[in-house]
C-alpha cells in the first residue's frame, strides 16, 4: 500500500476506495479483487495505470537468503 501511496497519493486512493464503495454497497453484488485497480484507474491518469497494475494484479515472488 504504501507503494501505491507514492504512485498516486493519498487523495486518490480515497476517491478509488470511495468509488469502489459507492458501486458496490447494498444492493450491489460485492466487490472483486479486479474492482479495486478499475476504481483506481478511474480516478488516476492513464499514464499510472500500468504502475497500478504492477502493484495490484502481479505477484513477485523473491527468494530468501
Amino acid at each position: 500500500m504504501y507503494r501505491l501511496y507514492l504512485l498516486l497519493g493519498e487523495e486518490k486512493i480515497n476517491e478509488g476506495l470511495r468509488l469502489l464503495l459507492c458501486h458496490h454497497a447494498w444492493p450491489q453484488p460485492p466487490p472483486t479483487s479486479l474492482d479495486l485497480p478499475e476504481a483506481l484507474y478511474m480516478v488516476s491518469d492513464s499514464t499510472l495505470h500500468a504502475g497500478i497494475d504492477s502493484l495490484l494484479k502481479s505477484v513477485e515472488l523473491r527468494k530468501w537468503p
